[in-house]
């Protein structure tokens, strides 16, 4: 028996994306593991500002 994610989500997201953004590739090839760093790095603290920003306003909270 095969995962949902596997059988249902993988194939329907394959399907949206662009060809040129199908293929797998390894971050440190196309940036250098240096650039791979940086780029997870800025992406976690715009994560974590926008969760500091909704904290305070709660813009986008359920409760």
């Amino acid at each position: 028996m095969a995962p949902v994610s596997k059988g249902f989500i993988v194939p329907a997201v394959v399907k949206i994306l662009p060809e040129s953004l199908r293929n797998k590739m390894f971050l440190p090839d196309v940036l250098g593991y240096t650039g791979a760093v940086v780029l997870v790095l800025a992406i976690l603290l715009l994560w974590y500002m926008f969760v500091k920003w909704n904290e305070k306003t709660g813009k986008f909270s359920a409760l």
